[in-house]
């Protein structure tokens, strides 16, 4: 086969394996219907303690299945009891309790393990919890595939309709804090493991990342005090081992951690000369000047007196805020979780997502900024005042907004949401001495990718346009047409149809 005909056959393939994946289903459905609860003999017919039972497969509002169904059926398609029984669940809770994800399975148009996804996450709920969720993700359930995007999504809905609980879950949740040490291997190597709140992990983790950094620096410099437990850490990538930058920073995380828990008085020498470096460089000029009683010879009483003005003076000066770890909350919120003159908030809508973290209460994230720490609010973004510039960098008010607008890759069927995308320019820059017009970086003309889709865009066979800030219409050299919005990837075909779309979508430029 050419490259069309390969390219036909496994498309063919995959949309075959999504209606099978849906005709699976709706067969499971249908056997569970076959194998009622009212179809077991009654308990005065037959050992209570022997005979089959009837069985909730799904969640609230499905049927009773007679136990031994499941078994029944996995032994016939390949699928030991408990797949088959999740497989009967998914079934049954997509029909029953989400009718518009069901007209999709029915269609062949969305992928079993999505279905699977849903269902799981939701079957806790009760039925009109659910149904309200299904109509709030049908739109998005054939454009999201199972991952970070589907999750966060459904997790923002079970918040809004589970609230009460998931608040009671997570004050108990609090108690379950731990640190525990885990079985030493034959190397001599030890798991420590550490079970604490969202706020308070987020917190470590950069304070002993900033540490680990400093730490990593004076090696480099030769500057390191012999008291840290440096064990022969790598200090660069590559080498005997292969170990990449991440690698490196993760064995200085574990000396940091490490001199943070058995010397912490040296952790924070170290981080206070980072910090303060001229705290020392003042001490020694007010000896010098100040205090002359310190001299050879002087009164035994006067010298105390005088070293205890001096570490009076030197404690002073110190800056404790500069010790605390700094972090950047990235928030996303509906204008409805706010409160305005005359409209109290949606209740219903104080969910906030937050970056790299996913779904949380307006509530939690409030905790987390009013305890411990020292909050400073950056301006609020105002989308629609970033000018176009004639450079080829973005700026960094200008990448703040994008990732604003568009925190998830607008790749096709994407899943990436991670802050650290590349901001590529839609159409390709052309520098003005090659005859590129003004005004080419905006944000009429970005939108973020991850480096291996950057590189496929640039190098590989497909075409992107974006007639709307928000909107990118892909084109693959097949004819395939492909739109990706903040709702996901929408497949048009290849169809005259789709070939009118493209005909008509522009990029636009700036104003």
């Amino acid at each position: 086969m050419d490259e069309r005909g390969v390219l036909a056959a496994a498309r063919a393939a995959i949309l075959g394996e999504r209606r099978a994946g849906c005709q699976l289903l709706e067969a499971a459905a249908v056997w569970a219907d076959l194998h009622p609860s009212d179809s077991l003999l009654s308990p005065d017919q037959r050992l209570a303690e022997y005979g089959e039972k009837a069985v909730l497969f799904g969640g609230p509002g499905t049927p009773d299945v007679a136990e031994t169904a499941a078994g029944t059926l996995g032994v016939e398609i390949g699928l030991n009891p408990d797949q088959a029984r999740g497989l009967i669940a998914d079934a049954l809770d997509a029909r029953d309790r989400m009718p518009q994800l069901w007209q999709q399975v029915q269609a062949g148009r969305v992928r079993r393990d999505t279905v699977h996804r849903v269902a799981v996450k939701t079957r806790h709920l009760s039925r009109d919890q659910v149904t309200d969720i299904d109509a709030q993700i049908a739109a998005s359930v054939t454009r999201l595939g199972p991952g970070q995007r589907l999750d966060n999504l459904l997790d923002a809905q079970i918040m809004r309709v589970d609230r009460d609980r998931l608040e009671q879950l997570a004050a108990a949740a609090v108690h379950d804090r731990y640190v525990r040490q885990g079985r030493p291997d034959p190397e001599g190597m030890t798991d420590l493991f550490i079970r604490t709140t969202t706020a308070d992990a987020e917190a470590a983790m950069t304070a002993i990342t900033r540490l680990a950094l400093q730490l990593k620096s004076r090696h480099l410099a030769g500057t390191l005090p012999a008291a840290v437990p440096v064990r022969d850490a790598h200090t660069r990538d590559g080498g005997p081992s292969g170990r990449d930058g991440s690698q490196c920073l993760d064995e200085w995380r574990a000396v940091a951690a490490q001199l943070l828990q058995t010397n912490p008085a040296l952790a924070w020498q170290i981080q206070l000369q980072a910090s303060q470096p001229d705290l020392l460089d003042h001490a020694a000029q007010q000896l010098t000047d100040d205090h002359t009683t310190l001299v050879a010879g002087s009164d035994p009483d006067q010298r105390q007196a005088a070293i205890a003005t001096v570490i009076d003076g030197v404690v002073g000066r110190i800056d404790l805020t500069r010790l605390q770890p700094a972090a950047i909350l990235h928030i996303h919120i509906t204008d409805r979780a706010l409160d305005r003159p005359g409209r109290p908030a949606d209740p219903q809508a104080r969910v906030a997502r937050v970056e790299g973290i996913g779904p949380r209460y307006l509530d939690t994230v409030r905790a987390w900024l009013g305890t411990g720490c020292t909050v400073k609010l950056q301006p609020v973004i105002d989308t629609g005042n970033q000018p176009a510039i004639d450079r080829y960098e973005y700026t960094p008010a200008m990448r703040e907004t994008i990732l604003a607008r568009s925190p998830a890759s607008v790749f096709p069927w994407s899943n990436s949401l991670n802050r650290g995308n590349d901001i590529d320019h839609t159409t390709p820059y052309r520098p003005p001495d090659r005859g590129g017009p003004p005004g080419q970086t905006g944000l009429h003309n970005a939108g973020p990718l991850t480096r291996r889709e950057h590189r496929y865009k640039t190098f590989g066979p497909i075409t992107v346009r974006q007639p709307d800030p928000d909107t990118h219409v892909w084109k693959t050299r097949h004819g395939r047409i492909l739109i990706v919005n903040p709702t996901g990837t929408l497949d048009l075909g290849t169809g005259p149809y789709a070939q009118r779309i493209w005909a008509v979508t522009t990029t636009t430029r700036a104003a």
